[in-house]
């Protein structure tokens, strides 16, 4: 499934999108897949050093409205 919405590298979900923030100012727009993935890449860095959090997708208000 393709999502044009989301920043990430898929497989996709859609509609929905939401932006996770990267630090320093960084963002990306992500489907709930890619918000997964990119959790699970923070887990894995939280593993080798500190400042890796993860974000929760249900705590996050869906993105400017650019996936309806």
């Amino acid at each position: 499934m393709d999502n044009p919405n989301c920043d990430g590298a898929g497989p996709h979900t859609a509609p929905t999108v939401k932006m996770y923030p990267l630090g320093a100012g960084g963002n990306a727009i992500l489907c709930l897949f890619c918000w997964a993935a990119e959790n699970r890449y923070h887990y894995e860095r939280g593993k080798e050093m500190d400042g890796w959090p993860q974000e929760d997708w249900y705590r996050t208000p869906e993105y400017g409205g650019a996936s309806k």
